[in-house]
C-alpha cells in the first residue's frame, strides 16, 4: 500500500493512508521490500501514544526486569516483523536479556492459551491497550506481571514497570533501541503521498488536530475504551525524520539482530 502511493498516488490529497506503526522504520530494516522514504511522506499526524510491553505468567520463575536479564524467559510469538518477535529479539541482543521467542502461533489468543497450558510463560512485546482491552480480567486477578515496558518514556499508568531503554550502557545501543521502539510515540499514525500540495497538507493537519479535540469523537473513543494521546503531523514529521537519518552501521546491527533462526 505504502509503495504504490508513495509512487503512484493520487498525490492531490484525496487519499490518507492509516499504515500499522512499523512503516516509518521498514525502509531501514526491510529495504527490499520498502520501496519509499519514509521522510517524503507527508504525516499528518497520530491518534495515540501506544505503549507496548513484556509481560510474564504469574507462574514464571522470571518476575522483574532483573530477573529477566539472569533466567531464560519463554514467550509465545507469531511472526518476524511484528513486535512479538522483533522487541525481544532486539533487548536480547542489545541489553542481554534472555527471551526464548517461540513462533509459529496464530493469534495472540492462542499465546494465551498456551500461556494457561504452560507451553509458554509469556509475551515479549504487545501493546498495553490491547491487553487491557482482551484479558482485563488477568490484569484485576493478577495473573500477569508487567515486567518492562518499551517506549521513549515510561508511561504514567506503569510507572513502577522500568523502559528497556534504561538498561542501554552506550549511546549507539540507545539509537538502536530508539529506532526500534519510537513506533510507541506514533502508535497510530496517518500519511499522504509526497508531493501532495503544500496547503492541503496544512488544511489536513489542522483538521486532524480539530478531530483529536472533537467531544463528540473523544466520547465515543472513551465508550471503545481507546485513549486518545494525538501527536500533530509536525511531530510525527519530524521523528520519522530523525529515525530515517539512523547511521547505516546502526540500522546494519539491527537488522543482524533481528535475523535470528528460529526457537524450538
Amino acid at each position: 500500500m505504502v509503495n504504490q502511493l508513495y509512487s503512484l498516488g493520487p498525490k492531490d490529497g484525496t487519499v490518507i493512508a492509516a499504515p500499522i506503526n512499523g512503516i516509518p522504520t521498514a525502509p531501514l530494516l526491510e529495504p527490499a521490500a520498502a520501496r519509499f522514504d519514509a521522510a517524503r511522506l507527508n504525516w499528518i499526524g497520530s491518534t495515540n501514544r501506544e505503549t507496548y510491553v513484556a509481560y510474564a505468567w504469574h507462574m514464571a520463575r522470571v518476575r522483574s526486569l532483573a530477573e529477566l536479564l539472569q533466567k531464560e524467559l519463554i514467550v509465545g510469538a507469531t511472526a518476524p516483523g511484528t513486535t512479538l518477535v522483533d522487541f525481544p529479539l532486539v533487548t536480547n541482543k542489545f541489553l542481554g536479556t534472555r527471551f526464548r521467542v517461540v513462533r509459529g502461533y496464530d493469534s495472540t489468543p492462542q499465546i494465551n492459551v498456551a500461556m494457561e497450558r504452560g507451553e509458554v510463560e509469556g509475551i515479549g512485546g504487545i501493546g498495553w491497550q490491547s491487553v487491557k482491552t482482551t484479558i482485563p480480567q488477568w490484569i484485576a486477578e493478577k495473573k500477569l506481571t508487567v515486567i518492562a515496558q518499551y517506549g521513549l518514556h515510561r508511561d504514567p499508568e506503569l510507572a513502577q514497570a522500568p523502559t528497556m531503554l534504561e538498561l542501554a550502557k552506550t549511546e549507539a545501543d540507545r539509537q538502536a533501541l530508539t529506532m526500534m521502539f519510537a513506533r510507541t510515540e506514533y502508535g497510530r499514525p496517518y500519511f499522504l503521498p509526497p508531493d501532495v500540495p503544500a496547503d492541503r497538507v496544512e488544511t489536513l493537519r489542522r483538521a486532524f488536530d480539530a478531530t483529536m479535540k472533537d467531544p463528540a469523537f473523544v466520547a465515543e473513543a472513551s465508550k471503545l475504551q481507546l485513549d486518545v494521546t494525538p501527536m500533530t503531523g509536525e511531530e510525527v514529521q519530524n521523528l520519522v525524520g530523525e529515525l530515517a537519518r539512523t547511521p547505516a552501521e546502526i540500522t546494519k546491527r539491527v537488522r543482524a539482530a533481528l535475523d535470528v533462526p528460529m526457537a524450538k
